[in-house]
């Protein structure tokens, strides 16, 4: 008997979300660009891993 709740209730969860996400609004898919510069900060020393890491996303 539990074990037959528990799939119910997974099935109506997976419904909802399914359902949630299938009427979402589709406007919100467009490009998002910063209004100010985006400053990184990296806590770590020069030429390092996350150094080089974050240099090559700020050329992007």
């Amino acid at each position: 008997m539990r074990n037959f709740g528990t799939k119910i209730l997974s099935l109506g969860v997976t419904l909802g979300l399914g359902l949630g996400f299938a009427v979402a609004p589709v406007g919100s898919a467009h490009a998002w660009e910063p209004k100010k510069p985006v400053e990184f900060v990296v806590m770590a020393g020069k030429g390092g891993g996350a150094d080089k890491a974050v240099r090559f996303i700020q050329s992007i």
